[in-house]
């Protein structure tokens, strides 16, 4: 658990402040990187809507391989 994982939150009677942010405590940009250096890489996109469905299908594909349900 090194140091990257120091406390990141102090509060103050009624208000919390938070850090900068920090990708690392975000467990779903562990996610997004699998998706795009996993599904994504490599490919072109005509439009936003084409490059939309390409992340539905990789979600799709990592959670079949994970074995768990989208």
């Amino acid at each position: 658990m090194g140091a990257r994982l120091r406390v990141f939150l102090t509060c103050d009677q009624d208000k919390t402040l938070l850090n900068k942010y920090c990708s690392e405590m975000n467990p779903i940009e562990l996610e997004w990187q699998h998706l795009k250096n996993d599904e994504l890489v490599g490919k072109m996109f005509d439009n936003e809507l084409e490059l939309a469905y390409a992340v539905i299908d990789g979600v799709q594909v990592r959670g079949e391989r994970g074995n768990y349900s989208t």
